[in-house]
């Protein structure tokens, strides 16, 4: 799975610390020599998948990693993945068990069992808008789910199926591919995760135990992540960015500074996209209401937390910012345009289809994104058709 138009962290490019300088001082204050091995199972051998398996196995606690794999599985099987990083530097990953069928993993007598009980599954592949993991690699009360996908309103269909287990949403800022089975590229010095338990926690609540796991993890690789209380303030913002330049680079068929230079009125397109989606991200967080009035500081009903508040009155919830962003990074080919050039089927409804569904069950008018719409849908059915 290609992420290439994930840049859209407000916070600096640039981390206090290096990865480097992260993972020691992690090491010298979280060792415990003691601590068994974390069982983790990675669904989805994309560039995700891979890169952020292989940043954890660079921290000091030992890890097990069953990783599924489709198209790129012969070669991940017989020589792991080589990686090359701008910010951590060349590496290579083999998982301690590589499958295609996750069938693989279950018990021969009882089918609805894994032979394993992951404390981990990572869900690294496209969000489809449903349960894409099977059942038996999840043991209820044990397994966290985490979900490492583009997209709003991807949750609930796990909590609904895995009531029992923890369900972490993952918000990632970097920029990956894997332009060969086994190859993965890095590019750029961002590597910003936030994660956060769904449905969101009060601020006052403590960290769920394997919230603080999936973080340390993370942090023991060098990876810059936080466990924060409102992670879906960060899915918004972010689809806001994903959802103006991976429409419009998918349809036009240009990378982001080629779409900015094709005409005068590319910025306006991109501007009026923009607003569109802060408006209804705006809407579905309860930062205004359907009054339009900006919603007041605090926890309960027609509340918000004030981080929310500061982040979404903040220059990155601008459309300004969000071209402004997009100019000043190199050029992207966000992944649903990589995917159309492939004449692949793009993420439509994670990137566009859950944002229209969203704005009309709130009320928000969305007239460009609503014509922009069905043209992607007529695109990924002749991706479609092309294969049959």
């Amino acid at each position: 799975m290609a992420t290439m138009s994930d840049q859209t962290s407000p916070e600096p490019l640039t981390g206090i610390f290096t990865p480097e300088q992260r993972r020691a001082l992690f090491r010298n204050t979280n060792v415990d020599g003691n601590q068994k091995p974390i069982d983790i199972f990675t669904y989805g051998g994309g560039a995700v998948g891979a890169l952020y398996s292989w940043i954890i196995s660079l921290g000091s606690r030992p890890v097990n990693f069953t990783m599924a794999c489709r198209s790129n599985y012969s070669m991940v099987q017989s020589s792991g993945f080589t990686i090359d990083s701008t910010l951590f530097g060349p590496g290579q990953f083999r998982p301690q068990k590589v499958i295609r069928d996750v069938f693989e993993v279950a018990c021969p007598n009882d089918p609805t069992k894994s032979i394993v009980e992951y404390d981990l599954v990572f869900v690294c592949t496209k969000a489809s808008g449903k349960v894409d993991i099977p059942a038996h690699i999840v043991t209820p009360g044990k397994t966290a789910i985490i979900l490492f996908q583009n997209g709003i309103n991807i949750e609930a269909p796990y909590k609904e199926a895995f009531p029992l287990n923890p369900v972490i949403s993952a918000v990632l800022y970097i920029s990956c591919s894997q332009p060969v089975p086994g190859k993965i590229v890095h590019v750029g010095d961002i590597d910003i995760v936030k994660l956060g338990l769904y449905p969101d926690l009060p601020a006052r609540e403590p960290t769920h135990p394997s919230l603080q796991l999936i973080s340390d993890l993370l942090q023991g690789g060098g990876c810059n992540a936080a466990a924060i209380p409102h992670i879906q303030s960060y899915r918004w913002l972010k689809t806001v960015y994903n959802g103006c330049w991976n429409v419009l680079c998918a349809v036009s068929g240009l990378d982001t500074h080629a779409f900015l230079a094709s005409s005068p009125r590319a910025r306006e397109a991109a501007r009026a996209l923009s607003q569109e989606l802060i408006a209804v991200a705006k809407r579905a967080l309860g930062i205004l209401g359907a009054d339009g009035q900006l919603a007041s500081e605090g926890e309960g009903e027609g509340k918000v937390a004030k981080e929310a508040l500061m982040l979404w009155s903040s220059e990155a919830a601008t459309a300004g910012w969000n071209i402004a962003l997009a100019e000043r990074l190199v050029p992207i080919t966000p992944s649903m345009l990589e995917d159309a050039r492939k004449g692949m089927e793009m993420e439509v409804e994670a990137f566009c289809g859950e944002v229209v569904r969203t704005g009309e069950r709130l009320g928000v008018e969305l007239p460009v994104l609503k014509a922009l719409y069905p043209i992607l849908q007529a695109m990924n059915y002749r991706f479609k058709q092309a294969r049959v």
